[in-house]
């Protein structure tokens, strides 16, 4: 099936996911294809993110969050490698970290994780990211 965006096909979706012809679809049946259709949405996100770490080579990594972009989520992933001797300033940066979040993380993880999220995005997207970007998304953190 290709999409075009028309609005036969914009039916044909909402359809798909009611599990009703287009022509027989009420209000109540058309909250449910949207419904649907944003889960099916967020499962196609996820697949993409998962698909992206699965395929690294050794020795590189790959992060991919989904961030919520004025209520849209969004994958961003980067790739990236790091030498032996860059090993000593990612582990002192894990060292600070951990350090600066709770030691019982009993109900604060979905924060922790959140943080972590948000605080990634910046860095992993490389196509918008500048110096300027950092500087905006660490001036709202604070």
């Amino acid at each position: 099936m290709r999409v075009q965006g028309s609005n036969e096909d914009v039916q044909s979706l909402a359809s798909m996911a009611a599990n009703k012809p287009a022509q027989v679809c009420v209000n109540n049946d058309i909250d449910r294809a949207t419904v649907e259709l944003a889960n099916i949405a967020r499962r196609l996100l996820r697949m993409v993110a998962l698909a992206l770490v699965k395929g690294r080579q050794d020795k590189r990594q790959l992060m991919a969050v989904l961030v919520n972009n004025n209520g849209c989520l969004v994958p961003v992933h980067g790739e990236f490698g790091k030498t032996d001797q860059e090993r000593k300033d990612v582990d002192a940066l894990i060292e600070r970290v951990w350090a600066a979040l709770p030691r019982n993380g009993k109900g604060q993880r979905h924060i922790i994780l959140a943080a972590l999220a948000e605080l990634s995005g910046p860095y992993l997207d490389t196509a918008t990211m500048d110096a300027t970007t950092l500087a905006e998304s660490k001036q709202e953190a604070l």
